[in-house]
């Protein structure tokens, strides 16, 4: 773990250092999260299972608890800001919600669609999550699992990003651009489009905290 040094904005240093260890028992990992502040890794395995570890820092232990619930791949998890919960999403469309605190599955959300391989991710308030919808719109949940709004985007969406104002949700689509998506307006806000001479397809990005910057892959 490296944190940045409180004299310079471009120097980082190890803090901390995490034990290799065996998160899954020999299960075959599907996909995996870290918490915001590193507290709380996430594993999900081949058997549908997932190991959550919460990290001891004085001992460099973990308190591990398997949660079960999911009858498919997992193939989607994502954390809170304020690792409070976790939110997983399987093939079969199961989109489940967990206490970390308690271990326990604290919401369900329904009918997520997993086509586009997208996961559910949290809004930057932490008070609600971006799931799929379709291919070309999302919808945006409550903590208790009720459905809110949903937005038709009118292109094919190929990767989600909340942004650090949880009004703004940014979506990646298939003509190559990185739309910005008001959720209370429920409309297109801003686009970013690469330069005419870049022929390549963007296969990741993010936005610095003050959104006024956009690290494109």
């Amino acid at each position: 773990l490296y944190r940045r040094s409180a004299d310079s904005g471009k120097t980082y240093n190890q803090t901390e250092a995490y034990t290799l260890s065996d998160y899954t028992e020999g299960k075959t990992i599907d996909c995996a999260a870290f918490s915001n502040n590193t507290n709380y890794i996430a594993a999900a395995g081949k058997d549908f299972s997932i190991q959550l570890h919460f990290k001891l820092r004085f001992t460099q232990e973990m308190i591990t608890r398997t949660l079960d619930g999911h009858h498919a791949e997992i193939y989607g998890l994502a954390f809170s800001d304020d690792e409070k919960y976790l939110v997983s999403v399987s093939k079969d469309g199961e989109t489940l919600l967990w206490d970390c605190a308690t271990y326990t599955q604290a919401a369900k959300l329904d009918d997520v669609y997993t086509g586009s391989n997208i996961p559910a991710i949290f809004t930057a308030d932490n008070r609600c999550i971006i799931s799929m919808e379709s291919e070309s719109s999302v919808r945006l949940s409550a903590i208790t699992g009720q459905k809110i709004l949903s937005i038709d985007t009118g292109s094919i969406i190929r990767a989600l990003s909340a942004l650090p104002d949880p009004d703004k949700i940014a979506v990646l689509n298939d003509k190559n651009e990185i739309v910005i998506y008001s959720i209370k307006l429920q409309k297109s806000i801003d686009i970013i489009r690469l330069p005419e001479s870049e022929t390549s397809d963007i296969t990741a990005f993010n936005f610095c905290h003050t959104e006024k910057a956009a690290f494109v892959g």
